[in-house]
């Protein structure tokens, strides 16, 4: 790559210095003087007003727009010389390297010859040499000859010192050679672009993921267009065209440079694989959607002229951005090397351009080549390189896969066989433990093994996975049911179960707690929302609960319930007495809000009691029953809960357990549940008639001893 580069540059240094003779059959022209005009003035105007012209310094840039303005004037340059013996009775011609806007030459009164047109349908001849005829019979042998050249001086009007008079043919060899060097080798570079846009595009068609392809053809194209001014004069077609000069430059050198710079950020974009943040994108977009319309909508070349320097400026911006992206990427270890190697690529471009910034920011006079030019078809050539490489790298390892296939496919089999008998014996290992977690997490939540004294008690406990982070509890003394908790982990799978064993110990003992010391049970869950958050520590779970706690029954027997809720669903509860059914829920002069175990975080559990009498109904679960949704994402919801409670209510604990359980199957027909299930159905029933079968154990047994 780095020989390659060098021998570009060598090739380019050695073309861009060719030859420019200096000898003796060569007149130097360099004394010139000039004279500002109107556009009806005539060469005779001009050889009678031979006193007023004045002095011109070739030796600056834009040395014609200096004298004349970029606003559109006319001026003659006048230069005289006298034809050495050597050259006498020769066909001579006139060199002139570089004239900007358009001109007319005449030798001694008599027209040589032109290039471009004047107004109104002006057209420069651009960066084509210029070489003129000058016939036998138009010079004077002997005595001094008198050359004026009328030139439209528009925007950046300039005239390079390297003019001459000379034997016809060496005129014409110099003007073919510089020519070759300020315009036709842009065709040759054009060509080079093209099929690098060609090749970019099909690889783009082949590849559509990389779409840096894509962008690097785009920027070829956009280069094509931008490079068009340089060498349309030596294409026939142009000039038979009544094409206006302004709106071609608009259409080529404006927009095409605008087009260029903006997918060349693409590219570097795309290359890198850069995520670019919507500001800067939308900037990029800004900046060439204004440069391209002020520049369109410029209503005159003057108008144009001055907004090129803004129009360039916002330029600066997008290019900067791209830099940006690049200098970033360098500086990631990551993406290094990768972005060392494009800035690589681009360096002889960048190197092109800052060369040019310097040069013609220094440079006094007119300059036609840009070594930004000449970079960029190195940069093309390495990425063309790149690509190369980048194939026969594809190429040798498909060789070497299909000369190996045999032996890579049976070692890729081998492979793919351990570390599936490897993976197989994991999920075994898992599925154990997760299997042993949900038996030890079943034993932490028996079923009631006692039938309490006035209660009718069901409960459906399932997992989403093999183990819940649900959790419930019963209190009791004896076969007096005491209290009932339920409680919910945020999460679910092993986390959240592990959190279950954790909590419960805690709620435990602070029902104990608040039943011993008379507290409320709204102390009882503050309690442990503190223990909780200090027991987990850095754990983010936390819980919702409901902590229930039952009195005596009294004579007419009814119970009275306390409850505190932290986060969860309202429980549901149906009155025999009233035969209707409604949710549990605070009164509108209490407060309620926060979770149980989070640190930092204000929270409000309200107390509040209710009374149950016989052939009453709580049922209390989880969200994981009514946030359970359908194929069609509509949720099980409350509503459903209190229609079952309400149809069912006269039937015992289980069955109305049973018909809500069932109806939820029915819901969801199929579709998979996302989280834990609990619901607990407390029913009340005739205390009174009540049997309490420990006591006859016990009876039987204190018989049996006497």
């Amino acid at each position: 790559m780095r020989n390659l580069f060098l021998s570009i540059c060598i090739f380019f240094s050695l073309f861009t210095v060719s030859c420019k003779k200096q000898d003796s059959n060569r007149i130097q022209l360099s004394n010139f003087y000039y004279l500002n005009v109107g556009d009806h003035s005539t060469v005779y105007d001009a050889i009678n007003d031979y006193s007023s012209f004045k002095k011109f310094n070739m030796d600056t840039k834009q040395n014609i727009a200096k004298v004349a303005g970029q606003d559109g004037h006319y001026v003659w340059l006048r230069v005289e010389f006298s034809i050495p013996e050597n050259l006498r009775n020769r066909e001579l011609g006139l060199f002139i390297e570089f004239l900007h806007f358009s001109d007319e030459v005449y030798i001694n009164g008599n027209f040589a010859g032109g290039y471009g047109s004047f107004p109104p349908k002006e057209r420069s001849p651009l960066f084509t040499s210029h070489f003129y005829h000058l016939p036998k019979n138009f010079l004077k042998q002997l005595g001094t000859n008198i050359i004026l050249i009328k030139v439209w001086a528009h925007g950046r009007s300039h005239i390079s010192q390297n003019s001459f008079v000379g034997d016809y043919a060496d005129v014409r060899n110099a003007a073919d050679g510089i020519s070759f060097n300020n315009s036709k080798v842009y065709m040759l570079f054009e060509g080079i672009m093209f099929c690098a846009a060609v090749l970019y595009l099909l690889m783009y068609l082949w590849q559509r993921e990389d779409k840096y392809y894509l962008s690097f053809a785009l920027m070829n194209i956009s280069t094509m267009v931008f490079l068009m001014p340089f060498f349309i004069n030596d294409i026939p077609l142009y000039t038979r065209l009544d094409f206006s000069y302004t709106a071609f430059i608009k259409s080529t050198f404006c927009i095409g440079i605008y087009f260029m710079i903006f997918f060349l950020a693409y590219f570097i974009v795309n290359f890198l694989n850069v995520k670019e943040k919507k500001p800067a994108k939308i900037i990029r977009y800004s900046i060439l959607g204004a440069a391209t319309l002020e520049t369109i909508f410029a209503p005159d070349y003057n108008s144009l002229i001055k907004l090129m320097p803004y129009m360039f400026s916002l330029l600066l911006v997008q290019g900067g951005i791209a830099m940006t992206y690049l200098i970033q990427s360098i500086i990631n270890k990551n993406s290094r090397q990768h972005a060392l190697s494009l800035l690589a690529s681009l360096a002889p471009a960048l190197i092109g351009m800052i060369i040019d910034i310097i040069i013609r920011s220094v440079s006094k006079t007119h300059m036609t080549n840009y070594v930004t030019i000449f970079g960029m078809q190195i940069t093309i050539l390495a990425f063309i390189f790149m690509l190369t490489i980048k194939f026969a790298r594809a190429q040798s390892q498909n060789a070497y896969l299909t000369k190996n296939l045999k032996s890579e496919v049976e070692k890729q089999t081998k492979e793919i066989s351990v570390a599936n008998e490897k993976l197989e014996q994991e999920i075994w290992r898992a599925n154990t433990d997760l299997e042993m977690a949900s038996i030890v997490q079943k034993k932490f939540f028996p079923y009631p093994s006692i039938n309490f004294k006035g209660w009718d008690i069901a409960i459906c406990y399932e997992a989403a996975a093999k183990v819940s982070g649900d959790l419930y509890d019963y209190y009791h003394d004896g076969t007096k049911l005491d209290g009932f908790s339920l409680f919910d982990v945020s999460g679910h799978g092993i986390a959240s179960s592990l959190i279950t064993m954790l909590c419960k110990g805690i709620i435990f003992q602070e029902f104990k707690r608040a039943k011993e010391k008379f507290r409320l049970l709204s102390e009882a869950l503050y309690r442990i929302n503190d223990e909780v958050i200090e027991a987990k520590g850095e754990i983010e779970n936390y819980l919702t609960g409901l902590l229930f706690r039952f009195s005596e029954f009294d004579p007419n027997d009814i119970c009275r319930v306390e409850m505190s809720n932290a986060g969860h669903p309202n429980p549901c509860f149906y009155s025999a007495k009233d035969d209707l059914v409604s949710e549990i829920i605070r009164d509108d002069t209490q407060e309620q809000y926060g979770a149980i175990g989070i640190k930092g975080i204000p929270v409000c559990f309200p107390n509040l009691v209710f009374f149950m009498g016989v052939g009453d109904v709580l049922v209390i679960f989880t969200d994981g029953l009514t946030e359970t949704m359908n194929k069609e994402k509509e949720e099980f919801g409350k509503e459903r809960i209190m229609r079952i409670l309400r149809n069912s209510a006269p039937k015992d604990a289980q069955s109305i357990l049973e018909d809500i359980v069932d109806e939820l199957y029915l819901f969801t027909n199929g579709a998979k549940r996302e989280d834990d299930l609990s619901i607990i159905v407390l029913k009340r029933t005739n205390s009174k008639g009540y049997i309490d079968y420990l006591e006859i154990i016990s009876d039987v047994e204190d018989v049996e001893e006497i």
